[in-house]
């Protein structure tokens, strides 16, 4: 009789344990969590690489890596993009500081944000400047060094003269050019944020060309 009992119970607990799952369930599970671990794995490397950067006073590196963590599209550190708000007002890129500084909207990095943003536009506003290729931008004496930053990035803004020889038109591709249109048909998805993924990871792919204009 005390075999058919515990046979009898071990035959509930059996019952009461859920499903495993189906292939096609395991297929999905497998396909989605390495990816989004890889990019956590990722966006914490990149924040570590930014907090070296900053440490070590290479500006131009911490703003390149905060473009790439950016450009993750996961959930960035207030501290990071105090940074990097830091590394673009020390380049003389102010615009760039000001965007930076309103992705801090909480946390205690939210106060010292706002702060340097107070600052920023008592002490500096948009200028138009108009000068004639070759012109020096003087630099007066009690100018702090984020405001000869910025006349530095002007003058270098200013000194920028397009190319003597432009290409020739014909060698020039845009949106009609059939090596794009072919790109095209080979990144398109079947949903389109699948596609977008797709066209995120090919440009990321291509070889890196600092440009100060990028946020």
């Amino acid at each position: 009789m005390s075999s058919l009992w515990l046979l009898a119970f071990v035959g509930l607990a059996s019952a009461d344990e859920p499903d495993p799952p189906t292939d096609d369930e395991s297929v999905v599970l497998e396909a989605a969590d390495p990816e989004e671990r890889a990019r956590q794995a990722e966006s914490r490397r990149l924040g570590e690489e930014l907090l070296g950067h900053a440490t070590a006073g290479r500006m131009a590196a911490l703003s390149r890596t905060y473009r790439s963590l950016m450009g993750l599209g996961t959930e960035v550190e207030p501290a990071l993009h105090l940074a990097a708000a830091d590394a673009a007002v020390a380049e003389g890129a102010l615009a760039l500081a000001v965007a930076r500084l309103r992705r801090v909207s909480s946390g205690e990095e939210a106060e010292r944000a706002a702060e340097t943003l107070a600052s920023l536009r008592e002490r500096t506003g948009l200028v138009r400047i108009s000068a004639e290729p070759g012109s020096v931008l003087a630099c007066p004496p009690r100018f702090v060094p984020d405001e000869q930053a910025a006349l530095q990035a002007a003058a270098a803004e200013v000194d920028a003269t397009p190319p003597a020889d432009l290409p020739d038109p014909a060698t020039l591709c845009d949106v009609d050019h059939r090596e794009i249109r072919r790109a095209a048909v080979r990144l398109r998805r079947a949903t389109p944020a699948s596609t977008a993924d797709a066209i995120l990871k090919f440009v990321h792919a291509m070889p890196y060309r600092d440009r100060k204009s990028v946020v």
